[in-house]
Parts: C-alpha cells; sequence; structure tokens
C-alpha cells in the first residue's frame, strides 16, 4: 500500500511539472538574427536566456480610428522591460519606435488591435508585434560608406555596400542608426527588399541596425 501511494505521489508530481514547463512562456529565440514575435498586454516573455521581455502598459493610444476623418494619424506609446529595465515605443516612425536596452534590440512594428469607431477595447487586447535580436550575437552584412549632403536631384543619402552590391538610399532610419558623419565604414545589420525603379533610392530598406 505504501509503494502504491509513492507511485501515486511520483505521478502527481510528473504530471505538476510537466503542465509547469508547458506553461513558462520560454522562447529562447537565436540571438544571431532578428525574429519577429507577439507579446500581449501584461505577458512576459524569457527571450534568451537570462532575459525577459515584458509589456507593462499602454501609455497612450490616439491612433485615428478605421474609417474616421482625422487631421492626423495619432499614435501609441508603450512600456516594455527587458528584465527591470523599463522603456517606450511608439507606433509612428517619427517617434522612437525601436531601441537597444541591455544588449538586446527591440523594434515595435505594431500594436493591435487597431481603434475602430463604437467599438470598445479592453486592455487584456492589446498585443504588441516586436522585432527582437541580441545585439551581442547579431552579426553584420553592410557597410555604410559614405553620406552625400548634396542637394542635387538623387544626391542627397547614404551608400551601402552588402554583400557584393553597392545600393543607395534617403531613407531616414540609415541617419537614424548612423548619422550623417561618416569618415569610416560603419558595420551594421540590414534586411532591404526588391530594387525600386524610377525612384532615387535603388533598394528598400526594411530594418537597419547598427552592430557592435
Amino acid at each position: 500500500m505504501k509503494n502504491m501511494w509513492n507511485l501515486i505521489i511520483i505521478v502527481i508530481f510528473t504530471f505538476f511539472i510537466s503542465c509547469t514547463k508547458e506553461n513558462n512562456d520560454v522562447l529562447l529565440l537565436k540571438g544571431n538574427r532578428v525574429d519577429t514575435i507577439e507579446i500581449r498586454l501584461g505577458e512576459k516573455l524569457t527571450i534568451f536566456k537570462g532575459v525577459t521581455l515584458s509589456f507593462d502598459s499602454v501609455v497612450t493610444d490616439s491612433r485615428c480610428p478605421i474609417n474616421a476623418d482625422c487631421v492626423w494619424e495619432g499614435f501609441a506609446k508603450i512600456k516594455l522591460s527587458i528584465n527591470q529595465n523599463s522603456f517606450y515605443l511608439y507606433t509612428n516612425y517619427y517617434t522612437p519606435n525601436d531601441t537597444i536596452v541591455s544588449d538586446t534590440y527591440v523594434e515595435l512594428i505594431n500594436l493591435k488591435p487597431y481603434p475602430e469607431i463604437g467599438k470598445e477595447r479592453n486592455a487584456s487586447d492589446y498585443i504588441a508585434r516586436v522585432a527582437i535580436a541580441n545585439m551581442l550575437q547579431l552579426k553584420a552584412n553592410a557597410e555604410v560608406i559614405s553620406f552625400n549632403a548634396s542637394k542635387c536631384l538623387c544626391c542627397w543619402g547614404w551608400k551601402i555596400v552588402v554583400n557584393d552590391d553597392t545600393i543607395y538610399t534617403d531613407n531616414w532610419k540609415v541617419g537614424k542608426h548612423v548619422g550623417f558623419n561618416i569618415t569610416n565604414p560603419i558595420p551594421v545589420y540590414i534586411e532591404v527588399g526588391d530594387p525600386v525603379e524610377n525612384i532615387c533610392n535603388s533598394s528598400s530598406i526594411f530594418r537597419i541596425i547598427k552592430t557592435y
């Protein structure tokens, strides 16, 4: 009888441990690349070993509702934390939508749900889509060579070498991450799209991160 009770206790304990492992919100992403994840308001995820990401609050959400006629588009501001280090990101391109905290790159891609006229939103509905990378592991795949400040047509912008290709761009993201005073090549991680025709940019740039 004693052996039977011991067996029952072991089975219950094993079941408890297995359930705990299934619900511990551990992702353990590969830090040598940029991964995209979704995190719900109030959720806490372990993204790398010893590194957690928390979605703490929606500070404000003034985005123009769907089908509304607004003077401006508005923006949302959210509070996140890497371990115990809090920071804020915004949904608009002209406000800070990415940052590096404790050697972790975080970019806010979008925030759901988008406001709709006549539709209430609960705090639990908010989900942030973010890009994540470990800056200690992320490797450069390109170099920003120079910046041309000339005002002539298609002169102003940055020259970037990606593998064996050279691209030219006036994308604001480049200036945000590497600046304008470039005296030596700057190593960056870059994601580019297909070549763009009939405009000054030779390629579309989705993401650029200045590497360590």
